[in-house]
């Protein structure tokens, strides 16, 4: 029975053991590491970035600061957390300096959910969101966006990331009971703005 764990702790170990050899190489001049460790993480940093934000331009735009400013730090970094878990860090920071700033203006939500090939989140680990109905999904992904930024965050990390909450809460340096507290409140709050929208048809989505 604990098989399992031990597997996922053992890739865990090997990503971050890989990961560490990277970052050193990376140190000593090698830039081709470095580019390694782009490939490896980019989509990663990019969907969250575009969960948060629903824009593919400013997703690509954030990506590329993140990794920016991820080699111009990484000799500060201090590996007491996995790279991964930094870098996220790093683009949680940049999305939200983003975020207030398209909250001073009106968000074009409807164009930026017609490119599609950017709309396939991962499964919500529950059955609170049926995988068939992509408009359902589409209407979740439109009113994440509407969240406080506080609840967002947890939400997409949670949800659409498919961390665990121990992850969510290393990644926003949050207690972990904050993070469970913030988690109900996005629920809350997303089936409060689903309900409004569908004239209450959505009942227990969340």
């Amino acid at each position: 029975m604990n098989r399992e764990p031990q597997n996922n702790n053992s890739s865990l170990n090997n990503r971050q053991a890989k990961d560490k050899n990277l970052i050193e190489r990376t140190l000593k001049g090698d830039n081709e590491a470095f580019d390694m460790l782009v490939t490896r993480y980019r989509d990663r940093v990019f969907s969250l970035a575009y969960h948060m934000l629903l824009n593919s331009e400013e997703a690509e735009d954030i990506a590329q600061e993140v990794f920016v400013r991820a080699y111009r730090s990484l000799g500060k970094f201090r590996q007491e957390s996995g790279f991964f878990t930094w870098l996220y860090r790093i683009a949680v920071n940049i999305v939200y300096t983003q975020a207030k700033k398209n909250a001073r203006r009106r968000v074009l939500y409807d164009e930026a959910l017609k490119e599609r090939e950017y709309l396939q989140p991962q499964s919500f680990d529950s059955p609170e969101i049926p995988a068939q109905s992509g408009e359902l999904r589409e209407m979740i992904l439109r009113a994440i966006n509407q969240l406080d930024h506080r609840f967002r965050q947890v939400i997409v990390l949670k949800e659409l990331e498919g961390m665990d909450v121990s992850e969510v809460a290393q990644i926003l340096g949050l207690p972990e009971g904050t993070v469970k507290s913030r988690l109900f409140r996005a629920r809350e709050d997303l089936r409060h703005i689903i309900q409004t929208w569908q004239g209450n048809r959505v009942e227990g989505n969340f």
